[in-house]
């Protein structure tokens, strides 16, 4: 079986259309300015586990 080179996964932001995401299986955490989430129209942060 060939590499991919990359594993993506289909995600939805808000009321944007599906978006691929790359997956990146090592711990870490991703973060984004308050500010970039009002400009783009993205809502309200929830938590989600």
């Amino acid at each position: 079986m060939k590499d991919p080179g990359r594993f993506t996964v289909p995600c939805y932001i808000g009321k944007a259309k599906e978006v691929r995401a790359l997956c990146d299986l090592g711990s870490s955490i991703s973060l984004m300015p308050l500010t970039f989430a009002g400009k783009w129209r993205i809502g309200e942060p929830t938590v989600d586990s």
